[in-house]
């Protein structure tokens, strides 16, 4: 059983089944916990915490498996409090690792005991628990200071036509930035960490999930995201995610999805 919760600025997923995930890379800096078992894990740049606490850099290369239950949760790479957990990790600045509101956290979740209008609150004072702070200050709101703005109005524009299902090509891009097309490439790989055409399928990828977790089926699901069929989807989602997405989303009777709006 695999049970997600959706939010604009991360998404949850409480993983019950026995999955294994092949090498993989997605646009999102990912936080593995298991109370039980540490992870088998391969990856070329992950932090590992905690023997049950891994954190996953955006657009790192990487695999894993674990045969006991386990919660993951995808922050967007944008956010403050995203960046502060990279940056603590990456500087080797110890994290809180008494993890017991990490704990409490995960059992509320995989038993259901927290509504999900309250999980944004929740998540929020794990998070913050384990950097040793307690002011939020929005931190799941965007970290204005990590990007040029000019790359901020491209991702804006890029995510705003996927949800049309209108491309929009680099050269419009570049005209609304008022830079070069070569210009605006660099720009972009070197804001984002990867390239503009790889960030618009990320955009594709997730209203893709998003139908899919309304109970839409793969086929109506690809063709409603603006993949060009089933096959480019599912190609893409196993590229991103290193599995197959008929293994968690074939049967609408093993999984469930909360919105949280």
């Amino acid at each position: 059983m695999s049970i997600f919760w959706i939010h604009p600025s991360f998404v949850l997923q409480y993983e019950k089944r026995n999955l294994q995930y092949g090498t993989h890379s997605h646009h999102a800096v990912q936080i593995l916990f298991s109370p039980n078992e540490s992870f088998k894990i391969t990856s070329n740049h992950i932090f590992e915490i905690h023997k049950q606490l891994i954190v996953i850099p955006h657009n790192s290369i990487h695999k894993f498996s674990i045969k006991n239950p386990y919660l993951s949760i995808y922050l967007d790479p944008k956010s403050i409090v995203a960046n502060k957990i990279l940056n603590y990790a990456a500087a080797r600045i110890d994290f809180n690792l008494k993890l017991s509101k990490f704990l409490k956290f995960y059992k509320d979740i995989s038993s259901k005991q927290i509504s999900p209008k309250n999980i944004p609150k929740r998540l929020e004072e794990v998070l913050l628990d384990l950097l040793n702070e307690s002011n939020s200050q929005n931190c799941f709101g965007t970290n204005k200071n990590i990007m040029d703005e000019r790359v901020s109005i491209c991702l804006d524009l890029i995510e705003r036509y996927s949800y049309q299902g209108e491309p929009i090509k680099p050269s419009q891009l570049a005209k609304s930035c008022n830079l070069s097309m070569f210009r605006l490439v660099h720009l972009f790989s070197e804001n984002v960490g990867i390239p503009i055409r790889t960030y618009a399928l990320w955009c594709k990828m997730r209203n893709a999930i998003s139908f899919l977790m309304s109970k839409e089926s793969m086929l109506d699901s690809s063709y409603l995201a603006y993949f060009s069929d089933q096959s480019h989807f599912s190609r893409s989602f196993k590229r991103m995610f290193g599995i197959n997405p008929s293994e968690i989303f074939q049967d609408p009777s093993k999984f469930e999805t909360f919105f949280i709006l």
